[in-house]
């Protein structure tokens, strides 16, 4: 205790100043002041658990100046100080207390007695802090940079129970996210990860399809730092080949910040993909940075993308999106391969009002999916039309994770059972 009060306030104080320097001079002073009242106590005989005691108010004492201290600096009401602070504090504080203070009354003193509450404070700490005190934002911090040792199906298992708040069912999945889930454990043909690969599926794609459909690669580099942007035209799209998201689209070269975008796409290629949510096709794709010529289709919202759902082999609807660069703006609609409304949407997203105007080489893009998605499962293969002509954008054996905020759980579970796998019979 005597070195957290010292040690803790001294290392901060050497980096602070101020008013943040002010608040931890008062507060470790309280605390001081009541560790050595505890201390004289104990010396002039007071019963071992005073210490406790002590131990207790300075902590309390130094909580109380914290909390004005925090309402000065910060203008919180008390009502969003108890509910945001004050609160979780006191119910992490009682359960990760409760069991070490029974411990230590009900077992008889000595080496056992100290081992035994010392694992029972390690152990309900964690847990008190997870249970009570974090927000659903911190707990995915902790459980993205903890998760990462954990096995996939606990993994699978915890962060589906996390970000649903429902079990997993992996022995007889039912919805498409739980599908999708199995499917990651397995489901593990090695040509999946090139096809993952946004550079290695290119040449795939346009063998199978026996034609370039695929979008012209304008350059390749395993650092971002190696760009040549002064090869690239004045419009372009820069992506990771290993993961999802990470793009930087350029529509004025001489505008770009190309220090930021190094620095953005060098972070992601140091990332492993397949950590943040166990997809295993991504594990072993070699990080790299691609640059593509950037297409357009006349929209000023940005291009239209055709995101074709494959079941067993056989494409059965498809979403629109548009917009997708910001989230505001952006619209996405289910449609059937009539280019009907399908009963279907994504809660994240706003729906198209009225229907982008049908493309006229849907059934091209039909037919491609058949024969990409021939022999799987499920997967997701998705195309662009531009000046008359369909690109082939990238295959997604997981979409969004297999966590898709549907409409309603009725949407989750209409189409995981066009979903055909073992565990159906």
């Amino acid at each position: 205790m005597l070195s957290d009060l010292l040690l803790n306030p001294l290392l901060t104080l050497i980096q602070a100043d101020g008013r943040i320097k002010g608040y931890y001079l008062v507060s470790s002073a309280v605390a001081l002041l009541c560790f050595g009242a505890s201390w004289i106590a104990f010396a002039l005989g007071a019963p071992a658990y005073a210490s406790y005691v002590f131990f207790a108010i300075a902590y309390a004492l130094v909580d109380v100046v914290k909390v004005i201290w925090a309402r000065k600096l910060t203008g919180y009401t008390l009502q969003a100080l108890w509910a945001d602070a004050l609160r979780p504090l006191i119910v992490t504080s009682v359960l990760a207390a409760a069991v070490p203070v029974l411990l230590h009354f009900v077992l008889p003193a000595g080496l056992w007695r100290l081992l035994a509450v010392l694992a029972a404070e390690v152990l309900l700490l964690p847990a008190a802090c997870w249970a009570a005190a974090l927000t659903p934002g911190e707990r995915e911090f902790v459980f993205r940079k903890a998760g990462r040792y954990l096995p996939d199906p606990l993994f699978l298992r915890l962060r589906y129970k996390m970000l649903t708040g429902r079990r997993l069912h992996l022995w007889r999945p039912r919805s498409f996210n739980e599908k999708i889930q199995w499917l990651k454990l397995h489901d593990r043909r090695p040509e999946y990860s090139s096809l993952a690969d946004k550079a290695a599926a290119k040449s795939i794609v346009d063998g199978r399809l026996g034609k370039q459909v695929s979008i012209p690669t304008l350059g390749c580099w395993e650092r971002a730092s190696d760009i040549d942007f002064d090869s690239l035209p004045q419009q372009f799209v820069l992506k990771c080949t290993h993961d999802s998201g990470s793009v930087i689209v350029c529509r004025d070269k001489s505008a770009l910040d190309r220090d930021a975008a190094v620095r953005s796409l060098d972070a992601a290629l140091k990332k492993n993909f397949y950590y943040a949510a166990r997809e295993w096709a991504y594990k072993d794709i070699k990080p790299a940075v691609i640059a593509e010529p950037l297409l357009s289709d006349g929209h000023a919202e940005g291009l239209t993308d055709y995101k074709f759902f494959c079941f067993n082999g056989e494409p059965r609807l498809l979403y629109i999106s548009r917009g997708l660069e910001d989230h505001s703006t952006a619209r996405i609609s289910f449609v059937g391969l009539d280019w009907t409304p399908a009963p279907f949407r994504r809660s994240d997203y706003t729906p198209f009002e009225t229907l982008p105007e049908k493309p006229a080489g849907l059934d091209k893009m039909m037919r491609y999916s058949r024969i990409l998605a021939e022999g799987t499962y499920f997967v997701r293969v998705d195309f662009y039309e531009a000046g008359g002509e369909v690109y082939f954008s990238e295959m997604t054996f997981y979409p969004t994770g297999g966590y898709l905020p549907f409409g309603s759980d009725e949407e989750d579970l209409t189409l995981g059972g066009w979903i055909k796998l073992p565990t159906d019979k």
